[in-house]
């Protein structure tokens, strides 16, 4: 799907409801591709890339090093963004 700049400021909340069910929308000026408004990716949980690396046949020991190790980034990262 293709809006134009123009469409983009007066339609906003109608183009991002088709980028929330799935579609990419590109927008265009002056009839150039100047950007794409796509759907976001998924989040997911450190307890569910824990789960599912047992499921891909990692040991449980493992995948929670893993998810600590992840947690540890996520509360440094936390942390520099307050200081």
């Amino acid at each position: 799907m293709t809006a134009s700049v123009t469409d983009l400021r007066r339609k906003t909340t109608q183009l991002l409801d088709e980028v929330k069910r799935g579609k990419d929308v590109e927008i265009e000026s002056h009839g150039k591709p100047v950007a794409r408004l796509a759907p976001g990716l998924k989040t997911i949980s450190f307890g569910q890339i824990a789960d599912m690396m047992e499921r891909a046949g990692g040991d449980p020991e493992t995948a929670a090093a893993v998810e600590a190790e992840i947690q540890k980034s996520r509360e440094a990262r936390l942390h520099d963004a307050l200081d």
